[in-house]
């Protein structure tokens, strides 16, 4: 057979080591279309679930690398195919399988061997950046050669015997081949005019955002503000004829002079050409917040392809600051109901007390004034000597001033008849 046999022997016996065909395998694999082209990974919601990606050439070379006579030798191919090794879920399947691994067994001789298979996508694909992976490997086993007493050849030991191919996505970057995109971004607070700290839990923030450039890869959207405010969730409000957003936020570190940060990935890894995308951030807003009279709130986008930051992609908010405020004042019930008069008692003083309880149930300290409308005379008559306020030994650091306050209407007998209350529209007040 043309091979080098090795005969050992000695005492009348012998060994007979005889040499195997060796066989090398080459693959090759390729694509065709050799792209994934945007009209298919760019699909909508109401485009067919499934579609076709392309066909992949795998081709398998066989050649003896042994000099020997044996001509043609048969042996057995077993190859495994599988497209996005080591991902949870493929972006791409089989089309004979529906699925994402495909298995052959052949018996092929010396020569090159070729197949095309068909791929598809059996959903909208999120990373278009990362190409798909269609990994081979095989083994080989050979047949028996009926003409050499069944001498089987066998697979060269320094064979490879893992082979992978890259099927890229098509990028959108025009003519030049150079991914450039255009951000801008706008906020509005929805419609809010007073942010009120203790009244107002949340706040809600509109941010629209727009690429007028080619795709934007790695956007993110990132906000600043004050120490108050922590992120809370984020919401998409679908638009019509605007794509869906992929939203991921987190809240960040706080910055320089106390103020917080947080940020928003849209639509990762690749934000399209001429897509625009409305969403709510809403943030929590604490009761024991200090914001000063306005609060401001900064907002930034960037991509890794983006144009240099301008006053489109970097834009600020304002919005006016107040603070909730909720005192409530109550009668106690020590306090003078009413008092009997008889004729007898005319000449002598009755004295009235009347007490006040002022509660704040706000969560902030406050600084507020209590006024104290009392009658002390009609029509230059006392109606009651003395007007003193005086405050409870717990409150000493209260202090009290009066003031003399005339009636609106000083004809007190026009007025009477048509109101039993004496109050500071007839009489003098303190």
């Amino acid at each position: 057979d043309g091979l080098v046999d090795l005969a050992v022997g000695a005492w009348g016996q012998v060994l007979l080591l005889r040499s195997r065909p060796v066989l090398n395998v080459g693959v090759a694999m390729r694509f065709m279309p050799a792209e994934v082209p945007k009209v298919v990974y760019q699909c909508w919601g109401d485009m067919p679930s499934t579609l076709e990606a392309g066909n992949a050439t795998v081709c398998l070379t066989i050649h003896k690398s042994s000099l020997d006579q044996l001509g043609d030798v048969q042996s057995s191919v077993k190859y495994d195919l599988v497209l996005d090794p080591g991902r949870l879920v493929s972006r791409a399947i089989f089309d004979e399988t529906k699925n994402w691994t495909l298995t052959r067994r052949k018996t092929l001789g010396m020569g090159v061997y070729c197949e095309t298979i068909k791929l598809l996508l059996p959903d909208c694909v999120e990373d278009v950046v990362n190409p798909i992976i269609l990994r081979l490997n095989f083994s080989l086993v050979g047949e028996p050669i009926p003409s050499s007493q069944n001498l089987r050849p066998v697979l060269a030991m320094d064979s490879q015997d893992l082979f992978t191919a890259s099927l890229p996505f098509e990028k959108n970057c025009g003519q030049d081949h150079l991914c450039e995109g255009d951000l801008s971004i706008n906020l509005s607070f929805s419609g809010l005019q007073t942010l009120v700290v203790g009244s107002s839990l949340e706040l809600n923030v509109t941010v629209t955002l727009w690429n007028e450039g080619e795709d934007s890869y790695g956007t993110v959207v990132h906000f600043y503000y004050p120490a108050g405010l922590s992120y809370r969730r984020v919401l998409e409000t679908q638009q019509p004829h605007q794509r869906p957003l992929r939203l991921a936020c987190e809240g960040g570190p706080a910055g320089d002079e106390g103020r917080k940060s947080s940020s928003c990935s849209i639509n990762h890894p690749i934000f399209q050409e001429d897509t625009k995308g409305t969403f709510i951030v809403t943030f929590d807003v604490s009761y024991k917040a200090t914001l000063g009279n306005k609060m401001l709130l900064k907002a930034s986008a960037s991509s890794e392809n983006n144009k240099p930051m301008t006053s489109k992609t970097d834009v600020h908010l304002e919005l006016p600051v107040k603070y909730a405020v909720y005192v409530v004042i109550s009668r106690q019930e020590e306090s003078t109901k009413y008092f009997n008069f008889s004729t007898s008692d005319e000449k002598n003083k009755k004295e009235a007390e009347h007490r006040y309880r002022v509660n704040n149930l706000s969560q902030r300290d406050v600084t507020i004034s209590v006024n104290f409308w009392v009658p002390v005379l009609l029509n230059g008559m006392a109606v009651w000597d003395e007007a003193v306020v005086a405050p409870s030994q717990t409150h000493q650091n209260l202090s009290c001033v009066s003031e003399r306050v005339p009636p609106q209407h000083p004809d007190f007998v026009t007025q009477i008849p048509g109101s039993l209350v004496l109050n500071c529209s007839i009489a003098d007040c303190l």
